[in-house]
């Protein structure tokens, strides 16, 4: 949206480097030149910078533009700014257009933005925020005096207090005072070991030349977050980055602890390492290093970050493989990635050898017949960016960093390996666009930062749009996010912290963010490893990728869970040593993010055409980047690779054990009649008829009820939601039917979620087990429990939910123990868990109903009160005294 704003020009006889650099420094992107005020040119920043460039800090009236566009102003304002939008159409790289009465004489001026400036300084405060730089960068200068310039008031206070609040949250920073010189000529009058911050590029050029103080860029702050990062990459890297690139001589400006270090690694290895003598002449910052090979003719610009993300891939392609990556490998790997852009269209590449390894490259890529490689001394105007080469169509241009993208290429592939070494079943998911478009899908400032502290880049009803029908708060999302570290275990195990809990963002043990709705019955699992796009980027637990393929697998009744390995900040590699931590079984898929120049050609790939995506989300459905998404988004991509694996997806047959139909009718009447019984609890049925995963069962004769099966049936209690408590119906015992389950029934009724039930003929019972009842025989010697097990595991504990079984310890029933463990083979089949409880003592002695029994014989009736409760004592008196009227009799 244009915009009008009232500015001054400055007259020809005023026109000199101070004048032009005060008008710079209010924040100006371009200076208008006056004559006793008529119009009669302009300069611009990059006049300026093109002067500075040469060496000339002197400014005369040649350097002034005489030849530009103007408006004559028009009554009409909406006229006015109507003839600017069609200049601005017309003209691309006019961004500012003065306006001019019949008489030339200078009004005002027109800007194509509101606030250029304040966009580009959101954009570098939203990376400051990102990568916490501001700690490394006054350590490397040791300063407690900061001053801003070069921009208007509003945006130097606006930068002060991004600066200053990421002092606060620095707990070893003492405090540093932050100036603003509106009047950039103001430098002279602050501390000689102050620095200097730059808005304005062309500020920092003439303060880099004019100034002894220390000068740097807003555009370059966030580099000094790399400084931090090279104290992580070993002396055998930085030698295969000099050896690969066949570097001799390395220019750094910097000096601080972390690239003394580099540097004496480097002349270790015989690498001549220097400064640059004339920074401004050759246009190198601190934060930039240049490379020199083949005796000095050839030369290699490269920032700080990307010399920095080069050595740590190389270092992460070394941890993975063992051993460093050689020519032989990146030239294959660069074949490639240029077969790769061959398919998306693109037939050429204007290429620069800036290293020798480059040299080798075009010695490969020039006898390619599909390829046209263009040098730039060929082509005129040709602009080489990054720091290697661009790949060019007959329809537009397209900027491709091969060497960056060959090297990323080898480390994906590295990675691919060594998963598939411990998961038969891997899927690269990679993306397809036409990178010419990306531009137009990019929302640089749609961040969530910038969602927090400055919405003015988001329509109004964005949250709405991105949440979906889930509603929770972004900004407190955001916070929980921030509040869990990621943890770096070693070099490839980054994790998030474990067991973090919040309302939206959750982790388990091992640090895997919370995928909703997992059953802890499962066939197999799928793991995405991958960054943001699989963790979530801004949503909350249900809204992951991982939860909404899990929400479909289960719709599907496909029995897999999705455990989610991803998190922000991370690429599949940095999980390599994770992965051979974890139990992969053998019907397990992992889908591994990578990038888009996956070239394997292994059939099991996951390609997103962002064109095709595009077209299904609305503007305002994504942040900063398309995958970048909210719920729809993520359901899209959730969709898309459910369809891919489902060839992969293991469905085990139903372990279903049968019996004849005769008894398999009658055992279903039975199941029918618990069932029944069990509606009639008004508590506890709405819990049984979830079929909670939590549901337990005890099978027990109490013969009779003692404490020991008190405290069994309590433990138990306390580990599931729900337990049942079957009582032996078999009437073999001394204690008849009727009165053990009405012990039983008294002596758990303080147990709010127990269920006391009758086992029916087909547990414990004389035809699923008869050898339960004559284990006194000291002739017996097979005491078969498969038939009363197998009911159990594929009839009753189904219909009930069942999942855990709970036995108490024997240490002296050796029918019984055998059949504790005979439970654990058969009910383990079917994913039922056996848990064994230690049985409750007395006197260092287990309590058991055989030791009752031989109390009662022996007539210490006195002794039995500790052994049992008191409703059970209560029937051994009456089972006494019918005992003494019998034998009286």
């Amino acid at each position: 949206m244009v915009h009008k704003r009232i500015t001054k020009g400055i007259e020809v006889k005023n026109l000199n480097v101070e004048s032009v650099m005060e008008n710079i420094g209010y924040g100006e992107s371009i200076v208008f030149i006056t004559d006793h005020g008529e119009l009669i040119g302009a300069m611009t920043e990059g006049d300026i910078n093109r002067c500075f460039k040469k060496g000339q800090y002197v400014i005369d009236t040649t350097v002034v533009n005489r030849k530009i566009r103007y408006i004559v102003e028009s009554k009409d304002l909406c006229n006015v700014y109507s003839m600017a939008d069609d200049v601005f159409r017309k003209y691309p790289k006019i961004h500012n257009i003065p306006v001019i009465d019949d008489e030339r004489n200078f009004l005002y001026q027109i800007d194509r933005d509101e606030d250029m400036l304040a966009a580009h300084i959101d954009k570098c405060l939203t990376v400051i925020r990102q990568y916490k730089p501001i700690p490394t960068f006054l350590e490397c200068y040791n300063c407690t005096q900061i001053a801003l310039t070069g921009g208007e008031i509003k945006v130097l206070n606006w930068v002060r207090e991004c600066i200053r609040e990421e002092i606060r949250q620095c707990a070893d920073v003492s405090d540093v005072e932050i100036l603003i010189l509106e009047n950039v000529l103001d430098y002279k009058k602050i501390d000689s070991n102050a620095v200097i911050i730059c808005l304005s590029d062309t500020i920092f050029r003439y303060l880099r030349k004019m100034s002894s103080l220390s000068t740097v860029s807003i555009d370059e702050i966030y580099q000094y977050y790399f400084y931090k990062e090279l104290e992580k990459i070993k002396k055998e890297t930085i030698v295969n980055f000099l050896k690969l690139f066949g570097y001799e001589k390395i220019s750094i400006n910097a000096e601080n602890r972390y690239i003394d270090r580099i540097k004496s690694i480097m002349e270790q290895n015989n690498v001549c390492v220097e400064s640059e003598n004339d920074i401004c002449n050759s246009n190198l910052r601190e934060v930039d290093i240049c490379a020199y090979s083949m005796n000095g003719s050839l030369k290699e610009k490269m920032s700080l970050e990307n010399f920095s993300i080069t050595l740590k891939r190389l270092q992460e392609y070394n941890y993975i493989t063992g051993r460093p990556l050689t020519r032989d490998l990146y030239l294959r790997e660069y074949t490639a990635c240029l077969a790769k852009i061959r398919e998306e269209g693109i037939t050429g590449i204007v290429f620069q050898s800036y290293n020798t390894l480059d040299c080798e490259v075009y010695d490969m890529i020039k006898k390619l017949e599909w390829l046209h490689v263009v040098k730039p001394e060929d082509e005129k105007d040709t602009t080489i960016q990054w720091m290697n080469d661009y790949a060019s169509s007959s329809s537009d241009s397209l900027m491709i960093n091969l060497q960056y993208l060959s090297i990323e290429t080898a480390l994906v592939n590295a990675g691919y390996d060594f998963v598939s070494r411990y998961c038969n079943n891997v899927y690269v998911h990679r993306t397809y666009w036409d990178s010419r478009k990306l531009a137009d899908y990019t929302r640089v400032n749609r961040t969530v930062e910038n969602f927090i502290s400055n919405k003015k880049f988001f329509l109004e009803n964005f949250a709405e749009k991105v949440i979906g029908k889930n509603k929770y708060s972004i900004e407190q999302l955001v916070s929980e996010i921030k509040d869990c570290a990621i943890v770096h275990v070693n070099e490839g195990y980054m994790k998030y912290q474990s067991n973090y809990v919040s309302e939206y963002f959750n982790t388990d043990i091992y640090g895997c963010r919370v995928t909703i709705d997992v059953s802890k019955r499962y066939t197999g699992t799928i793991w995405l490893v991958g960054p943001c796009i699989y963790s979530g980027y801004a949503v909350a637990d249900c809204d992951t990728i991982a939860s909404i393929l899990q929400n479909r697998l289960n719709q599907l009744d496909i029995n897999y869970r999705v455990v989610n390995l991803a998190m922000g900040g991370s690429d599949f590699w940095n999980q390599v040593d994770r992965i051979s931590d974890l139990k992969i079984g053998m019907h397990d898929i992992m889908i591994c993010w990578v990038s888009s120049m996956w070239n394997r050609g292994n059939h099991r790939v996951i390609t997103t055409d962002i064109n095709k995506f595009m077209e299904q989300l609305q503007d305002d459905e994504y942040w900063n980047y398309p995958l970048h998404c909210g719920v729809k988004g993520y359901s899209i991509l959730a969709e898309q690779i459910l369809e891919n694996i489902k060839p992969d997806l293991f469905q085990l047959l139903e372990n279903k054990f049968h019996l004849g139909s005769t008894l398999e009718k009658e055992i279903n009447i039975f199941v029918q009649s618990l069932m029944e019984q069990l509606k009639n609890s008004v508590a506890l049925y709405p819990v049984m008829d979830a079929k909670h995963d939590k549901s337990g069962a005890i099978v027990m004769n109490c013969n009779p009820f003692t404490y020991g099966h008190q405290y069994l049936v309590e433990t138990a209690s306390r580990l599931v939601d729900i337990l049942y408590v079957f009582v032996v119906e078999e009437d073999k015992s001394v204690f008849p039917f009727t009165e053990r389950l009405d012990m039983v029934k008294k002596g758990v009724k303080d147990f709010k979620n127990v269920v006391v039930l009758p086992s029916g003929k087909f547990m414990i019972s004389s035809v699923t087990f008869p050898g339960y009842f004559t284990k006194d025989n000291p002739n017996g010697r097979c005491y078969d429990s498969f038939l009363d097990l197998k009911i159990f595991a594929h009839y009753i504990a189904p219909a009930l939910g069942v999942t855990k079984r709970f036995v108490g310890e024997e240490p002296i029933d050796c029918v019984t123990a055998q059949y504790n463990h005979d439970m654990k083979i058969i009910l383990g089949e079917q994913n039922i868990d056996v848990i064994e409880i230690p049985r409750k003592e007395i006197n260092s002695e287990v309590i058991s109903a055989s030791k009752v029994r031989q109390l009662m014989e022996m007539g210490k009736y006195e002794i039995l009160h500790h052994y049992v409760p008191e409703s059970t004592f209560d029937y051994i008196q009456k089972f006494l005294e019918t005992y003494v009227n019998k034998t009286t009799e």
